[in-house]
């Protein structure tokens, strides 16, 4: 039983850490999108310019 225990809370350290990861991963990739949007939106201005 103690085993199981063991495990479990194990397991639950992983997915602790694991969803910290995922959290900082998901903030950089939705800064790169917001950033590449920006840009094309900028050059489609520069596009109507010319």
């Amino acid at each position: 039983m103690q085993v199981a225990e063991e495990m479990s809370m194990n397991i639950i350290e992983e997915l602790n850490g694991n969803i910290g990861n995922i959290a900082l991963k998901l903030r950089g990739f939705i800064r790169d999108q917001v950033a590449s949007f920006k840009k094309k939106r900028s050059c489609y201005r520069g596009f109507g310019r010319n």
